[in-house]
């Protein structure tokens, strides 16, 4: 098992589902996917309304607009 990890700030809608695709379309399927937003909330492009129709168990959408990237891996 592996993990993919994304860090996103306001990202392209379109350009984040392409990357979770992407991911979501390989071969081997023993893996996670952390997709980690620093979008302040006065921005439009959060990660977990662009990926919310994606059911995927596999997939966790983490806010980190207080925090740092590696505070949160550690979580």
């Amino acid at each position: 098992m592996f993990d993919v990890i994304i860090p996103t700030y306001n990202s392209n809608p379109h350009y984040l589902r392409l990357a979770v695709d992407s991911v979501l379309n390989q071969s081997y399927s023993d893996f996670q996917i952390y997709i980690c937003d620093g979008t302040p909330e006065k921005l439009p492009h959060k990660a977990e309304e662009s990926l919310k129709d994606y059911t995927d168990s596999r997939i966790t959408t983490v806010s980190y607009t207080h925090l740092t990237l590696p505070t949160i891996l550690l979580v």
